[in-house]
């Protein structure tokens, strides 16, 4: 019974600090998700929002997921009436600023698949910045 009272009480500590060692480095993810695709889809894609509560300029030169052998930043890009996707080297938030991941604009996509992606999943990423420091985020897959 003890023991059960101290991982309940480790589990709430763990949740408390996350939004703190997010906010470390004034990075801030927001509904992250990744499109769930179906049984033996190689590749996928992952959205979400970020946000720079800092002071100054933040830099995400790329982003990791043990789920996926490679994550590569993307922009989609409408030129004369044609769609083409272009990889992006990286991310940069002025301070203050705002910038959504979104189907048809900037997005993830997610190579080599590890296993099947299957919608209520969640899955980890680690965003690796210009300064040396990193950011853990999960997203949560769904259609």
């Amino acid at each position: 019974m003890m023991c059960m009272k101290l991982v309940k009480l480790f589990l709430l500590l763990y949740v408390a600090m996350q939004p703190l060692s997010a906010m470390a480095n004034g990075l801030q993810v927001d509904d992250a998700w990744v499109r769930a695709m179906p049984p033996g889809a190689p590749n996928s894609a992952g959205y979400l929002n970020f946000s720079n509560t800092s002071d100054s300029a933040i830099t995400v030169v790329s982003i990791s997921s043990p789920s996926v052998r490679a994550v590569e930043i993307h922009e989609s890009v409408e030129e004369n009436g044609n769609w083409r996707m272009f990889r992006l080297t990286e991310l940069t938030l002025q301070p203050g600023a705002q910038m959504a991941l979104t189907p048809g604009g900037k997005h993830l996509m997610l190579f080599g698949l590890a296993s099947p992606v299957k919608e209520g999943k969640t899955m980890s990423f680690t965003a690796q910045l210009a300064d040396g420091e990193e950011y853990q985020f999960e997203a949560v897959v769904r259609r």
